[in-house]
């Protein structure tokens, strides 16, 4: 709600409130969306650590196909990260990591807006597909936030 920009209070009308309920709510953060992630078996130790150990924020400079967090690749930039997951297309809501192949992007964090297919990144992961209209609300400059998908 708080991302559309359209939400500046959200009043509960559960007179009965668990402490459960209000304590999961006050835990939420009205300043950035959060994106649940099931990761592929092969993402590795250090795109787990770059996708859920990080403030993530799009860049200002926009591009249709992907949202890019790239303040990761300047903190990784000298960390190997092989190639693999890279032959398939890449769909909406994918998540991935520049390897070693992609220069200076290598490590760079993007989540996929169009499909597209590039051998210098790595799927990583997927964004849950019940928050896959979330990606519209991720604006120039947003925080975004992605954690490990829970069951």
């Amino acid at each position: 709600m708080f991302a559309t920009g359209l939400i500046d209070d959200v009043i509960i009308g559960n007179a009965y409130a668990s402490d459960d309920e209000l304590k999961r709510l006050s835990m939420l953060d009205p300043y950035q969306v959060e994106f649940s992630v099931e990761f592929v078996s092969q993402a590795n130790l250090l795109e787990r650590q770059i996708v859920l150990n990080n403030q993530h924020v799009r860049r200002g400079d926009i591009t249709e196909a992907v949202i890019r967090s790239t303040e990761v690749r300047k903190k990784y930039q000298d960390c190997a990260n092989p190639a693999h997951d890279n032959e398939a297309e890449f769909r909406r809501g994918d998540v991935v990591i520049g390897n070693d192949s992609f220069g200076k992007y290598k490590n760079e964090l993007q989540v996929v807006l169009c499909p597209h297919q590039d051998p210098r990144k790595n799927l990583v992961g997927k964004i849950s597909t019940t928050e896959l209209s979330l990606l519209d609300f991720i604006k120039p400059w947003s925080k975004f936030k992605l954690v490990n998908k829970t069951y």
